[in-house]
């Protein structure tokens, strides 16, 4: 979700190269959050190769600062 957030729309191989997981690992990953609608997905083929990008949805973005802020909250709690 950061890279999306940070780069904007990206590649599969991309993605792959950046987080140093396994296709069926990021696949994964990539998948539950298309599930939950937090990213949008577009294949398309460009010289004849298949490619797929990425890109996070406004609902993502939400989700993405509510997870930052709870973080945040946690981290700042006083004993």
């Amino acid at each position: 979700m950061t890279i999306l957030l940070a780069r904007g729309k990206t590649d599969f191989a991309t993605l792959k190269k950046q987080t140093k997981t396994s296709d069926g690992n990021l696949s994964t990953h990539l998948r539950k959050l298309e599930d939950a609608s937090y990213i949008t997905v577009k294949k398309s083929f460009v010289e004849r190769k298949p490619i797929t990008v990425y890109w996070i949805s406004d609902e993502g973005k939400r989700a993405y600062s509510n997870y930052l802020s709870t973080i945040e909250r946690l981290i700042n709690i006083k004993d």
